[in-house]
């Protein structure tokens, strides 16, 4: 079941809420979109992951699901304590979503594979609004992990994904990944959540969530060229009399 975006921003603005957030982020921020000409999507709920990035990509907008339910986005006050910064959140169906094709260099996606059913319509939406190379960043539970089983936690309701399941869904819909890792590898619970570093280390594949950046593909097999001298060697080769 999907949580509204009552429950998630709910559990979000707990303690394990904000620390899961800076475990995250920390290994998101390298990975988001870094020129200032970029256009950025965000689908799910991932507002407490980008707050303070809405000023860096050209364009980002957030995509909460219609199932969901939208929230503003910024909701922090302006510059001085003045009126919030202008809404960048909408609601829609994120499997029909309203924007052109190849319009965006960037799509984030958090709390949003797992709620979907079947996953490649989703994956394949996000296909069809990204720009040629344009990339995919993805946080979705980790079935492996210990945060899938516990329900009172976002990334513990719908469909937790294996890391073979996941990199087989990602290439079924265009996406090549181009780098994976995992993040809250300690159960949640507030008193265990200071050892995480520690656990990251001695348990690095065993996060709660995957963090996974795929690029978008066209599909095709590359052709491996035959190397040179296979190339000279039949080029050379006497041809037999009964070919002739």
């Amino acid at each position: 079941m999907r949580p509204s975006v009552e429950e998630m921003s709910a559990f979000y603005a707990t303690p394990l809420g904000r620390r899961a957030v800076r475990e995250v982020r920390c290994k998101l921020a390298p990975l988001l979109a870094q020129r200032a000409t970029d256009r950025v999507l965000a689908v799910g709920y991932c507002g407490p992951y980008l707050d303070g990035f809405e000023g860096q990509p050209e364009r980002l907008a957030l995509l909460m699901p219609a199932r969901q339910g939208v929230m503003r986005w910024p909701s922090r006050p302006g510059a001085e304590g003045g009126a919030p910064a202008p809404n960048r959140a909408l609601l829609a169906d994120e499997t029909a979503m309203p924007f052109a094709d190849a319009l965006f260099d960037q799509v984030i996606v958090i709390h949003g594979l797992e709620f979907v059913d079947p996953a490649r319509r989703l994956l394949r939406e996000i296909w069809r609004v990204l720009a040629p190379n344009g990339r995919l960043l993805l946080v979705t539970s980790n079935r492996a992990g210990l945060w899938a089983h516990f329900e009172r936690t976002p990334f513990g309701n719908g469909r937790p994904y294996g890391r073979g399941q996941l990199a087989s869904l990602l290439r079924e819909s265009l996406f090549e990944p181009l780098s994976w890792q995992t993040a809250l590898v300690m159960p949640p619970c507030g008193w265990l959540m200071p050892l995480e570093s520690t656990a990251r280390t001695l348990a690095p594949n065993l996060g709660g969530v995957h963090i996974v950046l795929a690029q978008k593909t066209n599909g095709l097999v590359p052709v491996t060229p035959a190397p040179a001298k296979t190339l000279r060697r039949r080029a050379s080769a006497p041809t037999s009399a009964s070919s002739v």
